[in-house]
């Protein structure tokens, strides 16, 4: 009876460990899971990023004023006749 048992024991154990580390093994669901998670996140960063793209779209085609703002702040334009001055930062 003694090495009965230990033979069921045995054949539990190798099965839990087959089901817990097996190629469809619950490391690779946890795995998988996680993985999915952050596509998940992804996916959510991509679709803000988006939105922001698109409305600074619909601004560049309609507004003058963030046109000339854009052209001042990124391109460095200036009017004809007009002096910029830019200030450095305190280091």
């Amino acid at each position: 009876m003694n090495s009965g048992l230990w033979l069921v024991l045995s054949i539990v154990v190798v099965l839990i460990l087959a089901f817990i580390f097996a190629d469809r093994g619950m490391v690779k669901y946890w795995q998988a899971r996680d993985e999915r998670n952050e596509l998940l996140r992804e996916i959510e960063e991509l679709k803000e990023r988006k939105e922001q793209l698109i409305r600074e779209k619909e601004l560049l085609e309609k507004n003058l004023q963030y046109i000339e703002k854009v052209a001042r702040e990124k391109y460095k334009m200036k009017k004809p006749g007009e002096k910029v001055y830019e200030v450095a930062p305190d280091e």
